[in-house]
């Protein structure tokens, strides 16, 4: 009797044993994924004071690419943003979102609360908070992967080199964001030769471009006309080329029945992305008043002159006031000439 209460006390002490184990081994699994683990969200930030470049090259574009890709690569979401002074996201390193601020490289943290990555093509590194362990360790090992991998040099090149489309030799792409171009060239029903040509004149490939107007980004739209096409963050290449391309979409479908052709159209509708539909309106009005062709763009463009003094406000044609017009002259002259350029660089559509 006394071994059974033995044996029965036995099993019991090795169940309580077992239960505390358990416990205990599930508690270190949570420390280790409290202090490993930095979750689905990333808060990339791209100073462009610092990796902005005015020698041809795409540097901050390619930081932007680099970032993306990181995240792709972890299964990770990552939102990015372009900071005059990455300094003001400092705070965020150690609390809050994973956060990730590239900085210029060389760059040597003025706190203790920061960690630098290896840097990636003498360009830039990225920093994170010293609770960040987990981040850092990937981010470090995928850069080694990436200074190993069959794309680098395809895409050193393509941002890197001193760029431009027109360079000499074989030319295997106009833009480093060609296939989004020809995404949504195709959902638009637009040339996405064309649609390269309104962003290389806009912006030269470069996202943090901007216009003393508040237009930004790749296409450089205000913020105001990409939010009628659900459009939040500019800085996001596939955002900006989105609303580019619906933009021109809609301008389009607005001057197709008035245009004398398919050449024409196009002029109308690079004239109307630099000046606003309602400023084009008003020059065909104009126009018409004056018994020009106003299928042509060149027989309105021939009167765009005279809506700069005041007999064209006596006329009460002009809606939106009088016009210089000679920004949007040269911007239709020196786009349509770029886009014949990149069609006979890239004749398929």
């Amino acid at each position: 009797m006394k071994e059974k209460r033995l044996s029965v006390r036995n099993r019991v002490l090795i169940a309580i044993g077992l239960a505390a184990a358990a416990l205990f081994t599930v508690f270190l699994l949570r420390l280790r994924d409290t202090e490993d683990d930095y979750g689905n969200q990333l808060l990339g930030v791209l100073d462009t004071e610092e990796l902005s470049d005015s020698t041809g090259t795409l540097r901050l574009g390619y930081c932007y690419h680099l970032l993306t890709k990181f995240a792709s690569d972890n299964r990770k979401e990552i939102r990015i943003v372009l900071a005059d002074k990455a300094e003001d996201y400092e705070d965020s390193l150690n609390s809050g979102t994973a956060c990730l601020i590239v900085r210029s490289f060389p760059f040597h943290p003025d706190t203790d609360s920061a960690v630098v990555s290896s840097p990636l093509d003498s360009i830039a590194v990225w920093v994170a908070g010293t609770s960040r362990k987990k981040l850092m360790d990937d981010v470090n090992k995928w850069i080694e992967e990436w200074n190993n991998s069959s794309d680098r040099a395809a895409v050193r090149e393509i941002f890197l080199e001193k760029y431009s489309p027109f360079k000499f030799g074989e030319i295997k792409c106009l833009s480093p964001y060609d296939s989004l171009l020809r995404i949504y060239a195709d959902s638009t029903g637009n040339d996405w030769r064309l649609l390269a040509s309104v962003m290389y004149k806009e912006s030269r490939f470069l996202l943090e471009a901007k216009s003393g107007k508040g237009a930004v980004g790749l296409m450089q739209m205000k913020p105001s006309t990409a939010a009628e096409f659900g459009i939040t963050d500019l800085s996001d290449p596939e955002q900006s080329i989105y609303a580019g391309a619906h933009y021109i979409q809609r301008i389009s479908r607005h001057y197709r029945k008035g245009a004398a052709d398919k050449d024409e159209l196009i002029k109308f509708t690079l004239a109307a992305y630099n000046a606003g539909m309602s400023r084009i309106d008003d020059c065909i009005r104009y126009a018409a008043f004056h018994n020009a062709d106003t299928s042509r763009w060149d027989s309105v463009a021939a009167v765009i002159p005279k809506m700069r003094d005041s007999t064209a406000l006596a006329s009460g044609l002009l809606e939106h006031g009088a016009f210089n017009g000679q920004e949007t002259l040269q911007y239709v002259e020196k786009t349509t000439e770029l886009y014949r350029q990149f069609s006979r660089m890239f004749p398929e559509r």
